[in-house]
Order: structure tokens, then C-alpha cells, then sequence
């Protein structure tokens, strides 16, 4: 089933957008399998307080929400979640890339690129090329994940242009990216 979308050409954050439509909502519409995609972001933020998430245009910067209740996780089980979404999104940047070796996950949330040698100076694995922040306001919980497509926003990440030479679109990934998370949280629930 594809997702729905809401675009932003700029959002402040779209975790926050996604967060705020879950407690405003007054069930006039249905909000899960609804995902918040913005161009830029100008206070994309990290997991911990005061890490921010440096947003570049022809960046992946989206969020998703979730009915985890229909998945049939409970309020308990939800800290769960950031282990198969980020699991999902290394998945899904497999698949796009073709690249099994070179991809791995940092827990609890980072996806890091072997860059097989990087930059005078720079360490030459391991350099970070996605994230996600999973907030959970049951029965919802809303996944957002940054993925560095085409810009590298510090020296020390990477990104898929430069690495893979290919060119992604950050819309042609959202109803991919979706099914990866489904897949992935319902299997491990």
C-alpha cells in the first residue's frame, strides 16, 4: 500500500510536524501510513538533546507515521522499534546500492559507510551516512530517518552520490523505504 505524503519544501522538523499532527488530531483523517517529507529541514535534531541533524537539499529528510497498535505491538514493546527501523533502513540502502560490505549499522540509530580510505586526515571507515529518531505517542510512533543522498553536510559523513555513483531522488525512496519499515518491524514483533 503506498504511503501517504505530505511535502515541505522547508520544515523546521519533520518529526516535530509528525508529532504535532498525531496530538492535534482529532480523527477527522487518518494519520498512520502517512509519511512528512521535506526538502530541508532547519532543526532536524538527533536522538540525544542538542545534536542536530545538518539538512542539505537532495537530502532524505522524512518521517513516518506508524499505527504500531495494528502491528499488534504494545506500549512495552515499543523500544524495540529503533532496532528494526535502523536494521531497515541499512535494508533498504543494500537494495538501492547493491552493496552489502560496505553498509552497516551503529547502534542504536546510525548507518555508517566503509569508505575503503577517506580524505588526508579522515578515518577511512565508518563515516555516517543516515540516521533515525523514533518517537513514540501510542498507538502511533513516528520514524523519521535522514539519509545523506547526494551532500555530505560535515567532512567527516559520507553520502550515497559520492560513494556509490548513483543518483537518488529523495520522493523515489519513500514508499520503498515504508515497506522496508513495515516488513522489518513486523518481522521482528
Amino acid at each position: 500500500m503506498p504511503v501517504k505524503i505530505i511535502h515541505f519544501a522547508e520544515l523546521t522538523s519533520t518529526n516535530d510536524y509528525a508529532v504535532n499532527l498525531i496530538i492535534k488530531n482529532d480523527m477527522s483523517r487518518e494519520i498512520d501510513d502517512m509519511a512528512i517529507l521535506a526538502d530541508v529541514q532547519t532543526a532536524g535534531r538527533g536522538r540525544l538533546n542538542g545534536r542536530v541533524w545538518v539538512s542539505m537539499v537532495g537530502n532524505f529528510h522524512c518521517s513516518y507515521i506508524i499505527n504500531i497498535e495494528k502491528l499488534g505491538i504494545s506500549p512495552g514493546e515499543s523500544s524495540i522499534i529503533t532496532d528494526s527501523a535502523i536494521c531497515s533502513v541499512r535494508d533498504m540502502l543494500i537494495a538501492t546500492t547493491g552493496d552489502v560490505d560496505r553498509i552497516s549499522v551503529k547502534l542504536p540509530n546510525d548507518i555508517l559507510i566503509n569508505t575503503h580510505g577517506g580524505a588526508e586526515g579522515l578515518p577511512s571507515e565508518g563515516r555516517k551516512v543516515a540516521g533515525v529518531l523514533v518517537e513514540v505517542c501510542y498507538p502511533f510512533a513516528v520514524v523519521g530517518i535522514g539519509i545523506n543522498l547526494r551532500n555530505s553536510p560535515i567532512i567527516m559523513a559520507a553520502n550515497i552520490k559520492d560513494e556509490f555513483k548513483i543518483l537518488v531522488k529523495p520522493r523515489d525512496l519513500v514508499d520503498n523505504l515504508y515497506e522496508f519499515l513495515i516488513a522489518g518491524i513486523s518481522r521482528d514483533f
